[in-house]
């Protein structure tokens, strides 16, 4: 890190690359210190010294994010976001203070609560921002592992699965396979809807994003009144390509095709236009 850092003109990519990856290690270990410490009573001492071993990990992981190196700044994003998290949970799950009353520890629960809020939201908002990489086609583990956290802390917005839920293939070489296989059914049969929809996610889940909606909007050429395929690239332009407007449409689509019979997608609309909303108001001002 600081041959690179002291190189000047005489820094390269190679260097660049080697300081970032020497730096995401040295916060690896302040995260490992971080994550070893526990919130024991009593609180104030514990917590103090884990919040300076927060700040120790999250300055570090900075200094990673700022060298600009994918691998290690989608990495440094994930870890940082999983560091207010932790501290979130780790307050509501610290030891209570003995000898304390049921309406006590009511109370000193509800504050526990109301200190562990701000850290998850500060974790949402660093996971959000790793997944909208995604939207200029970065989807490696650490952008997919912020999208399944944000799975389990927002689930409404972002618990999403395409229908008929598909697992992703676990090797290269599965997922190698099983394209081929995919691409020689619609070369057999070149209309059929089922294929172009599997083929659908399983690029979404490969990270080809614009092949994805290729493969969807395949499928609505040969028959556009196809609800699960308006649902699958509702999905795909609201999460994985940022684009809301498109989202929408599908997702109208796909309600009045499904007659209502889905609750869930009332809720992905009143939440997708609140958040244009959102955009357009702070826009104005």
């Amino acid at each position: 890190v600081a041959a690179h850092d002291a190189a000047g003109a005489a820094r390269s990519e190679r260097s660049l690359y080697l300081a970032a990856r020497a730096s995401s290690m040295l916060a690896d270990e302040a995260y490992r210190r971080y994550s070893a410490l526990q919130l024991t009573h009593p609180l104030k001492t514990s917590l103090a010294a884990k919040k300076a071993a927060m700040e120790q990990a999250l300055a570090a992981y900075r200094a990673t994010n700022d060298y600009g190196v994918q691998e290690y700044a989608t990495l440094a994003t994930y870890r940082m976001a999983m560091i207010y998290q932790q501290l979130g949970a780790d307050l509501l799950a610290s030891e209570r203070p003995a000898d304390i009353d049921e309406l006590a520890l009511q109370q000193y629960e509800m504050l526990l609560e109301e200190q562990a809020y701000p850290f998850e939201e500060k974790a949402i908002a660093i996971h959000e921002a790793n997944t909208r990489r995604s939207w200029q086609g970065v989807y490696d583990e650490w952008v997919q592992g912020s999208f399944v956290e944000l799975a389990q802390l927002m689930p409404a917005r972002y618990g999403k699965a395409e229908m008929p839920p598909a697992a992703a293939e676990a090797s290269t070489e599965a997922a190698a396979r099983l394209e081929e296989t995919l691409l020689e059914r619609l070369e057999d049969e070149p209309d059929d809807i089922e294929v172009y929809n599997r083929y659908g996610i399983f690029l979404r889940q490969q990270g080809r994003f614009e092949e994805a909606e290729a493969s969807y909007l395949a499928a609505l050429e040969v028959s556009e009144a196809t609800p699960f395929i308006h649902c699958n690239l509702g999905m795909l332009y609201d999460l994985y390509l940022g684009q809301p407007e498109p989202a929408l449409q599908h997702y109208y689509r796909y309600r009045d095709l499904s007659d209502g019979a889905d609750p869930r997608v009332a809720l992905w609309i009143a939440d997708l236009e609140q958040r244009q909303l959102s955009l357009v108001q702070g826009g104005a001002q």
